[in-house]
């Protein structure tokens, strides 16, 4: 028993000192605050803080902020087309969307409501089926797809009053400073790296970047996705590194990436505040940038 102690307390050493090693180079003075997601399937989380110790992420779903006009006699054209011939038809009409999401924390003072602005293309499509009886008929799909690559841009609101807005980068390696950042912000431990094998099959990793204004100050939100971590800037200084989780099931405990948030010991308390704020934020995007296409 007790060497099967002192081999939790190596263990334990070592795992602080992998965070500590990713740290150092970019925050020298910094505090780590633990992250836990109980449910898997659930976007709730759990956070080490006193203040804001419980957050919630609520995604909506995009509705046309352009009107988008009733073709009646055209569509009656097209649906007799397909019925008759058998062919498929579709239209398609670009537009502007936009989506509400928000940030519910346990203490709604400090809730986020987020309205994401996204351009997207509202696809319809019709095509003659044939029916159990022998009949013919027409069926309808229609949905909006959202093309991510070209960004988006977002507002940020608390307690009904705009604090800043944002733009989403897609590509953001395209930036030289951004490459070095990326490289910086890349964990290097092989027990880090083992485990992000196992989510291959799965993945789908991308490089992205937020960038706006908070309470007057300019921010950035740089996520490296093959690492799943990102570097929180305030006035182009590093003040925080998020570490997040695959969001695939692993069955095994010892396979699962636990997130954290290493934040900058200097920062005034607001300012921790917005930084945890910001990494669901991220997180929020994360997840988002996942999901192309919505039914209607």
């Amino acid at each position: 028993m007790p060497f099967s102690k002192r081999k939790v307390c190596l263990f334990a050493a070592l795992l602080l000192g992998t965070v500590s090693l990713s740290a150092q180079n970019i925050l020298s003075d910094y505090d780590s605050l633990p992250i836990s997601r109980p449910k898997a399937l659930k976007s709730k989380y759990k956070v080490n803080h006193p203040v804001i110790h419980e957050i919630s992420i609520l995604h909506g779903e995009p509705r046309a902020v352009t009107v988008l006009p009733k073709k009646f006699w055209g569509n009656l054209a097209e649906g007799t087309f397909t019925l008759l011939s058998g062919f498929s038809t579709s239209s398609s009409e670009e537009a502007l969307w936009v989506s509400g999401n928000e940030l519910r924390s346990n203490d709604e003072t400090y809730n986020w409501q987020v309205l994401l602005f996204l351009r997207g293309e509202y696809m319809k499509n019709r095509e003659r089926v044939q029916n159990e009886d022998g009949s013919s008929s027409v069926e309808t799909q229609r949905g909006v797809y959202i093309d991510w690559s070209q960004g988006a841009y977002g507002l940020i609101l608390e307690q009904g009053d705009t604090l800043g807005g944002f733009t989403l980068i897609a590509k953001p390696e395209a930036d030289p400073d951004n490459l070095y950042w990326l490289s910086r912000i890349r964990e290097e431990s092989s027990e880090l790296r083992d485990k992000l094998k196992k989510y291959e099959a799965g993945q789908m990793n991308f490089n992205f970047q937020l960038i706006g204004v908070l309470r007057g100050q300019l921010f950035s939100v740089l996520t490296n996705g093959s690492h799943y971590k990102s570097l929180l800037m305030l006035e182009e200084q590093p003040e925080a590194i998020f570490q997040n989780h695959p969001d695939y099931m692993i069955l095994s405990k010892k396979d699962r990436i636990h997130p954290y948030l290493l934040l900058n010991k200097t920062l005034e308390e607001e300012r921790k505040m917005d930084m945890i704020r910001l990494a669901f934020l991220n997180n929020l995007m994360d997840q988002s940038m996942r999901v192309d296409f919505y039914s209607r």
